[in-house]
C-alpha cells in the first residue's frame, strides 16, 4: 500500500521561508518594523535614482564621462560622510 506523502518542492520551500520571514517581522516591536519599512522605502528610491538619473542626464545632453565623474564624486562624498559619522553614531 502506497502512502500519500507530500514532498517539499523548491517552490513550497520558498513559500515556507517567506512565511517564516513574515512571521518574524510581525513579531518585532512596532518601532523596529517602522525602521525596516522606512529603510526599505529609502533604498528603493535610491535604487531608482541610480538607474534613472544617469539616463535622464544623458538625455539632457550630459556626456557619459561627466555622468561617471559625478557618480564617482557622489560615492566618495558618501564614503567620507559615513566614515566621519560612524564615530558620532557610536556615542
Amino acid at each position: 500500500m502506497a502512502r500519500n506523502v507530500t514532498r517539499a518542492t523548491p517552490v513550497t520551500r520558498g513559500l515556507d521561508r517567506a512565511t517564516r520571514a513574515v512571521r518574524a517581522v510581525r513579531a518585532l516591536p512596532p518601532a523596529v518594523r517602522f525602521l525596516l519599512l522606512s529603510s526599505s522605502v529609502a533604498s528603493l528610491a535610491t535604487g531608482f535614482m541610480r538607474v534613472f538619473l544617469p539616463l535622464y542626464l544623458h538625455g539632457r545632453g550630459l556626456p557619459a564621462g561627466r555622468i561617471g565623474t559625478l557618480y564617482t564624486l557622489v560615492g566618495l562624498g558618501a564614503a567620507l560622510v559615513l566614515r566621519a559619522g560612524g564615530p558620532l553614531a557610536d556615542r
